[in-house]
């Protein structure tokens, strides 16, 4: 099916929205994951994001989109997402999710490579015009979106297990 599609520059539909600088005397031993530009650096006791998607924007890898299901603290090297179109959220997370290499291209530097919230947010997305297909399409995303919230709970379950059965 060819769908008719626009062209919108990613700015246009979202703003990013950066973590937060993570002090020694926050860093207390705790269950939820710290992100920023990579995989978990470390589990605290206090979170400040919950089912979000994630962008590396320092450190970046050829993995710098995903979504973490549950609570989670995202240090100042990670942006999550604010829509401004809402409708769009699981379209357009699904689509930067299936696109990293264009984001990953986006970085720069030698040692550690970033990138700019300029850069990022100049990237072009391609949207169908056709509003029911956006609907359509977002239900079955939401599903997907459900689907991997269970999953991150099922895991959660697991951890407690395993964590009850070794400290007893």
């Amino acid at each position: 099916n060819n769908e008719e599609c626009n062209i919108i520059k990613l700015r246009d539909i979202v703003d990013t929205m950066s973590g937060e600088y993570i002090t020694k005397s926050k860093m207390v031993q705790g269950v939820y994951p710290v992100y920023g530009g990579g995989n978990i650096t470390n589990h605290v006791n206090i979170f400040n994001r919950e089912n979000e998607l994630i962008i590396n924007k320092d450190g970046v890898s050829h993995n710098c989109v995903r979504f973490e299901n549950g609570k989670f603290y995202l240090n100042h090297h990670g942006w999550t997402l604010k829509y401004k179109k809402p409708a769009l959220k699981e379209y357009i997370n699904n689509w930067l999710f299936h696109h990293q290499e264009l984001i990953y291209d986006l970085a720069t530097g030698s040692a550690q490579k970033g990138i700019s919230k300029e850069k990022f947010l100049s990237l072009e997305v391609k949207i169908p015009t056709n509003e029911q297909f956006i609907k359509d399409i977002g239900i079955e995303l939401a599903k997907i979106k459900d689907l991997r919230e269970e999953i991150g709970n099922l895991d959660g379950i697991y951890k407690k297990f395993v964590h009850e059965l070794c400290e007893s």
